[in-house]
């Protein structure tokens, strides 16, 4: 719903735009042109209100980029080049001592902190994504297809008794189970919260909730509480919603 509201709003402001010939829907103005239109259209009308919209777009943007520039300084200081975009396998080791020497209470660190968050999850990501190819190798070297995803949890069981968990296929068995499980466990929880839902006249698991619906949320809330299993997937459904409508507003 948010995500709707932003949307018309965007295309009302672009109309508004392109009604006084201002190109790219403003795309390409600066704050100081923004603030000259401003001069000859108040805030209280359309195109004022539309405009100081655009204005503080453009401010956070700009804002955004002073404190990436002023962060790359800093980085920069300490021999770590381009903000910390991409850091050389020496800059990684490096980090911990760096982290240690500047603290996490200062610019700097707070900085360092960014970027070896960023480093340990790029790290993550690449591990399993080579963990994920070599267990698709080891299924197609047993005419496992599909890299195993189309196997039930019961057939893993099953190739479990013949691959211990301690051999290479069996550890990627013991994986593809593990995951199996967790996608069959949010499958029933989904559905359990679909039949919570089903019971206050919402259905299909509050996906495309009705505008009807939405306002009921605020009653349904206070009526079930935050501390019941309805109530919590009424919360979910509330904040989906919500975050919906806002980004329909943006738009």
């Amino acid at each position: 719903d948010e995500q709707k509201r932003r949307r018309e709003e965007y295309l009302q402001d672009k109309q508004l735009f392109a009604d006084q010939r201002i190109p790219h829907g403003g795309a390409k103005l600066s704050v100081e042109n923004v603030q000259e239109l401003l001069q000859n259209h108040p805030a209280n009308t359309d195109l004022g209100a539309a405009l100081v919209r655009l204005r503080d777009a453009l401010e956070a943007v700009a804002r955004r980029q002073e404190e990436r520039a002023a962060e790359a300084s800093l980085l920069e200081s300490v021999s770590i080049p381009d903000g910390g975009a991409k850091l050389s396998p020496a800059n990684v080791a490096r980090l911990p001592q760096l982290l240690q020497d500047h603290g996490s209470d200062t610019a700097l660190g707070a900085a360092l902190r960014r970027i070896s968050m960023n480093a340990a999850e790029a790290d993550e990501q690449k591990r399993r994504r080579e963990e994920y190819l070599q267990d698709k190798q080891l299924f197609a070297d047993q005419r496992i297809p599909h890299g195993g995803a189309k196997l039930s949890v019961e057939n893993v069981q099953e190739l479990l008794q013949n691959h211990p968990a301690n051999t290479d296929l069996g550890a990627a068995l013991v994986r593809l189970r593990d995951a199996l499980e967790a996608v069959a466990r949010r499958q029933e929880e989904r559905a359990a919260e679909a039949s919570l839902l089903e019971s206050v006249s919402i259905p299909d698991g509050g996906a495309k909730l009705s505008p009807a619906n939405v306002a009921r949320l605020p009653q349904l809330l206070q009526d079930h509480g935050s501390d019941t299993a309805l109530g919590a997937a009424l919360r979910r459904i509330s904040m989906n919603a919500a975050e919906a409508d806002e980004q329909k507003r943006r738009r």
